[in-house]
């Protein structure tokens, strides 16, 4: 069995009560590029500080190429092969790219001019950050020394995958690449992380865009409340299956079955009508449209598909008491918009006229007004 370039075992991060991550695991294997997905907060950003060493974790272990290692800042990881490139993208606009390419890594000339003068040798900088630069393939940059604010979102997005994959010889992970940049300039990096893929290097991608995740990861992790739900490819799942699991509306093994086959009933019994399951949640279930009719069963109101046609719109209905709370809601908040309606009339109108509200008159009109709002029919 291959050996995981970076494998994460059991990472527990706490705040207090918080708990950030809760005894995460992950594998990241050669040549790969491993996708991690999640709604916000589910610790994805939080898993990768701690792998990068930005974060120390509690508890749990960290390997890299099977030896276990330990990060105590980031600078730990960068020496260890590991580059990240967070989502503030971490390059200074001021500088040019080659001193962005070289961040903290500056070269310095040789010899005394060097060692005692600490003179840079910029021009040996320059032409390596050139070399990397159209090694990816990014041939839009007119010029090397011009200062990275005068780029555009993809390009500067471009240049911090160009510092990784540089100086990254075991693991680049890159954090919402994608983020803030358009059509255009997003399948520009998505290019990119193929090209840093087909180095050899693997990749860590985390992204809430799931067409640009199904587009380039060869393997999904699934980050829910802190710990991995589940590890998916983009073969065997669809973009909705994954944003089910995701969300913790489908468990890891339940699959959705397709339009065109049809499910079993809520207890395990056959179907009903050429009734077909779409969704099962606690008190709820969908499916495609239809009457909704009693299930003695589970207790609940569902909604079965009888001669709906395949254009209508997911039809649902709550519990019984679920569904007398939420009418009983809706007959107070009608009551109020009434009720302000009926204030508001009087007092436009004697507003008009100039005349003063405080008149027994006008408490009468008032009276007369809040036993019409709520008064039920």
């Amino acid at each position: 069995m291959t050996t995981p370039v970076l494998q994460a075992k059991g990472l527990t991060k706490r705040y207090g009560r918080v708990v950030a991550i809760d005894g995460s695991d992950l594998e990241l294997y050669p040549g790969e590029i491993l996708a991690v997905i999640g709604d916000n907060g589910a610790g994805k950003s939080s898993l990768i500080k701690a792998l990068s060493g930005a974060l120390i974790p509690d508890s749990g272990e960290i390997f890299l190429d099977g030896k276990q290692v330990h990060f105590r800042t980031p600078m730990d990881a960068r020496s260890a092969g590991i580059e990240t490139v967070y989502q503030t993208l971490a390059v200074a606009p001021g500088l040019d790219i080659a001193d962005n390419l070289f961040l903290g890594r500056e070269e310095r000339k040789p010899g005394v001019l060097g060692s005692v003068f600490r003179m840079l040798d910029r021009g040996h900088m320059r032409a390596e950050a050139k070399r990397h630069m159209s090694e990816l393939g990014v041939a839009t940059l007119q010029n090397i020394g011009q200062a990275v604010e005068s780029l555009s979102g993809g390009q500067r997005q471009a240049v911090a995958v160009a510092r990784s994959a540089a100086f990254g010889s075991k693991v680049v992970i890159l954090d919402e690449p994608t983020a803030a940049l358009g059509v255009k300039e997003g399948n520009r990096v998505l290019q990119l992380i193929r090209d840093v893929r087909d180095r050899g290097l693997p990749v860590i991608l985390i992204s809430h865009n799931m067409p640009h995740v199904f587009e380039v990861a060869d393997r999904i992790h699934i980050q829910r409340l802190g710990r991995r739900a589940t590890v998916i490819t983009p073969k065997s799942h669809s973009m909705s299956e994954a944003v089910a699991i995701m969300t913790g509306a489908a468990e890891p093994h339940q699959r959705l079955p397709p339009d065109t086959a049809a499910s079993k009933d809520v207890d395990g019994g056959d179907n009903h009508n050429g009734c077909r399951l779409r969704l099962t949640l606690p008190g709820l279930t969908l499916y495609p449209g239809g009457d909704c009719r009693r299930s003695s069963s589970v207790r609940a109101w569902v909604t079965r598909a009888v001669s709906a046609p395949p254009d209508r719109a997911i039809s649902w209905a709550r519990s019984p008491a679920a569904s007398i709370r939420w009418r009983a809601w809706r007959r107070l908040c009608r009551c109020l918009r009434r009720a302000l309606r009926s204030f508001r009339r009087p007092l436009t109108a004697l507003r008009s006229s100039g005349s003063s509200p405080s008149g027994p008159s006008s408490c009468r009109i008032q009276s007369r007004s809040c036993r019409a709002a709520f008064r039920i029919t």
